[in-house]
Parts: C-alpha cells; sequence; structure tokens
C-alpha cells in the first residue's frame, strides 16, 4: 500500500507539498496558472509515474530474461484530446486523457525481443491503472 499526504498552506497559491513513506515532493502549477512554479503539476507527476513504472517493468523482465538492455528512457507527454471513437461526439465535453510514450533501448536486442519489449511495457501496473477503471473513494475528515 502506498500512502501519501498532500498539504496545501493557507498562504501558498497553488505550492503542495507531498509527502510519501519515506520521500517528499512539491507540486504546483505554472506561473500563468496562478502558481509558483515550484514542482511539476499534477499531471506531469502522472506521467512520472507511468514513466518509471515502464522503465522498471521492462528492466526487472530483461533481468529474469539476462536480455542486456543498456541504457533505456521513456519520454512521456499528456493532453486532452476529443476522442474519436467517443459515444457521443456532440458533447463538447468528451475529452480523453491521451498518455504519448517513447522509449528508447540503446541494447543490442532483435527484432523479436524489441516487439516484447513493447508488450511488456504495456503491462506495467501504472500503464495498466490508467487504462482500467481505478476507484477513488473519498470521505470528508473534520
Amino acid at each position: 500500500m502506498n500512502n501519501v499526504t498532500a498539504v496545501l498552506k493557507e498562504d501558498a497559491n497553488f505550492t503542495t507539498y507531498l509527502k510519501t513513506d519515506d520521500h517528499q515532493l512539491i507540486a504546483d502549477e505554472p506561473v500563468e496558472l496562478g502558481g509558483d512554479n515550484r514542482g511539476p503539476n499534477p499531471y506531469a507527476l502522472v506521467s512520472s509515474g507511468l514513466a518509471a513504472c515502464t522503465l522498471i517493468t521492462m528492466k526487472m523482465y530483461a533481468k529474469r530474461k539476462g536480455w542486456e538492455l543498456g541504457e533505456i528512457s521513456v519520454e512521456v507527454s499528456h493532453n486532452k484530446d476529443y476522442h474519436a471513437e467517443c459515444e457521443d461526439c456532440e458533447k463538447s465535453s468528451q475529452k480523453k486523457d491521451i498518455f504519448e510514450r517513447r522509449i528508447h533501448i540503446s541494447g543490442n536486442l532483435d527484432e523479436t525481443q524489441l516487439k516484447r519489449m513493447l508488450y511488456i511495457a504495456d503491462r506495467c501496473p501504472v500503464h495498466r491503472t490508467l487504462e482500467g477503471s481505478a476507484v477513488v473513494k473519498t470521505e470528508l475528515m473534520e
């Protein structure tokens, strides 16, 4: 289980202090949106999670197989776009979150291994969460 506590102080614009079990981070919004740009925005944090999970999943798999990946990197971009296959495209609010992921592998893998790595990338837990139907339960505390 992962626990995150987020605090937005009264005198702050949008600078949010995040604490996980062992780490501290800052999230914010850019200046043009009223923030102080002291950290990545929330969607950049989600994109970072997808990128990190992709690399870790690929590395774990390659280690089990004894494959030498060399240096691997992932670039992830996020935007909201009108989804071409939306059920009710007349509604202007039918936007989908689109995460585009570009994977670079410097190791000497053959075509079959590269295809397998792409398959494995699509199986990373964060990717599956984003594609699935996550449940968010909210409780107001006093």
